[in-house]
Formats: structure tokens, sequence, C-alpha cells
């Protein structure tokens, strides 16, 4: 069986295509929502995850939500806050209490620290 097993993933905030459709009706609060199954990589050999450029939107949330709900094996989690302002004037310290919404998620790790710089 093959599965995904990096101990360390790094995800980066950006857009590639900003304007982009999906070609279907696609709801990312109904997909991670579902009871979904948790990839053996996920559950057993992740252990940190870095999210580079945090801004808390809805899709950084539900991601990380899903993380932490399936991650056992997570003992580290580093949040580093955006810098640069959003289009609709949030800021550093809007982004700083999104990432407090974090901590408050369930922990499938008993082992987890969770930063936030």
């Amino acid at each position: 069986m093959s599965y995904w097993a990096a101990e360390t993933s790094t995800i980066k905030h950006f857009f590639l295509f900003q304007d982009y459709g999906a070609p279907y009706p696609f709801n990312p609060h109904g997909f991670w929502s579902k009871d979904l199954t948790a990839e053996e990589g996920v559950t057993g050999t992740l252990k940190a995850v870095n999210v580079k450029g945090f801004t808390g939107m809805m899709s950084e949330l539900q991601v990380l939500r899903y993380l932490l709900h399936s991650g056992r094996a997570m003992e580290e989690l580093n949040l580093y806050v955006s810098g640069e302002g959003g289009g609709n004037g949030d800021t550093r310290e809007f982004y700083m209490g999104r990432a407090q919404q974090v901590l408050q998620f369930n922990k499938a790790s008993r082992n987890l620290n969770i930063a936030v710089l």
C-alpha cells in the first residue's frame, strides 16, 4: 500500500488562478465538512505543518480543521501570519484573530504544539 509519508508539509498561500471557477458545482465547506476518510500519511506520519502567509480564509481554516482532527502523529503546527493587507482592508491583526480560531479546533494529537508567528 502506498500513501503520503511526509513528516513535514509546508503550505504557502498564493493565488494561482484568481478568477478560476470549477467546471462543476463545488462547495468547499461541504466537502471539508463531510466525514472524510483520512489517508494513513495524514493520520500516522505527518508530524509538522507550516502554513506560510496565513490569512484565515475559510479554505485555510477548513483544511487545518481536517488536518488537526485527523493527524494523530502531529507534533507541530506553525502559522506564519501574512504581513500583507488584504483587498478588503484586512490587517495582520485581523489575521492573528483568525489564527486564534485554529487553537480552538479539536485535535487528534495530545502532543501537538501550535505556534502563531
